[in-house]
């Protein structure tokens, strides 16, 4: 077919006065060979591209199953009714279990009853095509012991971009909320006698003030100072000092109720909170147990040391506690104390 195209254009151009076609079982077989050849060329390109494209994917499924399996974190994949599919080891031994037992299990056994309101509403908006940012949840292992994790859901998309499956990544944070606690504990907490300080206890005070507006029990506050505790450090030394604080401070516990607060508001300054007292003998009890309890040496090593504290007490009806300030009154009743003599309470009392 060539050879006639060039024939054609000799012939054309008046090169060619007489041309003579090529016979046709010569042009049959040029137009078979060129036609073979190029077939080939084909076949050899279609397959290379082939090749090619095949090494690619399997390259990217050994590196996501490489992902998979060795990711320190649990990865489960679910269809779209949110029934499990697959999972990775990590997924199941954080959990307590196999992967085979793991993906028996429904999904919602994973979380605690109290919570699965906010999953199900993150299954919701997951397959409303709404982005859900990673978030922080709780798991239940086999033992319903409850797990802190980090969660990412995700829609994964097949090659036409419609919804195929869900991923699910969860990542144990135990370590990093008990550090959490730990700085939130530090920040409210007192170093050496581990009581709640000023801070906690004002919170604490605030929170009291918003509960039961109609509530006609009462509420306490008892501003405790040791007496002349600085002869304490002076004579025994600080390292003595500390030694009485602390031992002071678990005294202090001992002569409350569980539900009452005790906390160390400076040096030798302590306050205790009384909440839903019934009645004002109740709290006399409370003061005359606390100095009984002070009254008792405290052993410093190869010390005695014996110690007396001033209370001043402040009360009133917990309706009626937006009204009034019983941290300041107390402590004016306390300084009341120690012009009288010290080592006794009293209440706060207006000055006429």
């Amino acid at each position: 077919m060539i050879a006639n195209l060039i024939i054609l254009y000799l012939e054309q151009n008046g090169i060619l006065a007489q041309p003579a076609p090529l016979p046709a079982d010569i042009t049959r077989w040029f137009i078979q060979t060129i036609y073979t050849g190029l077939a080939a060329v084909y076949i050899w390109r279609a397959d290379w591209v082939i090749k090619r494209a095949l090494l690619k994917s399997q390259t990217t499924a050994d590196r996501y199953r490489a992902l998979f399996e060795w990711t320190n974190d649990g990865v489960i994949i679910l269809d779209l009714n949110w029934h499990l599919l697959n999972a990775n080891v990590q997924a199941a031994a954080l959990l307590d279990y196999s992967v085979s037992e793991f993906e028996e299990l429904e999904f919602s056994t994973w979380f605690p009853t109290a919570n699965i309101e906010g999953i199900e509403e993150k299954q919701t908006e997951l397959l409303e095509g709404k982005e859900v940012p990673t978030f922080e949840h709780v798991l239940n292992n086999r033992a319903e012991d409850e797990i802190p994790v980090e969660l990412n859901m995700a829609v994964v998309p097949d090659n036409f971009g419609n919804p195929h499956h869900i991923q699910l990544i969860y990542r144990d944070i135990t370590v990093r909320k008990e550090y959490e606690k730990a700085l939130i504990y530090q920040a409210s907490h007192d170093s050496l006698t581990n009581l709640p300080n000023r801070k906690y206890f004002e919170d604490r005070y605030l929170q009291i003030q918003k509960q039961q507006p109609d509530d006609k029990r009462l509420v306490a506050v008892l501003y405790i100072d040791i007496d002349d505790f600085k002869s304490v450090n002076d004579n025994y030394g600080h390292s003595a000092g500390d030694q009485v604080l602390k031992e002071l401070g678990s005294r202090l516990l001992g002569a409350v109720r569980e539900s009452d607060t005790v906390a160390r508001v400076g040096g030798d300054e302590f306050i205790i909170i009384l909440e839903n007292i019934q009645h004002k003998s109740n709290i006399n009890t409370i003061a005359e147990k606390v100095i009984q309890r002070i009254s008792n040496p405290f052993d410093i090593g190869n010390e005695l040391v014996n110690i007396s504290v001033s209370i001043g007490i402040s009360c009133t009806e917990k309706y009626k506690l937006p009204e009034v300030d019983l941290i300041k009154t107390s402590d004016m009743a306390m300084y009341q104390v120690k012009e009288a003599g010290k080592n006794a309470f009293r209440y706060f009392e207006k000055e006429v």
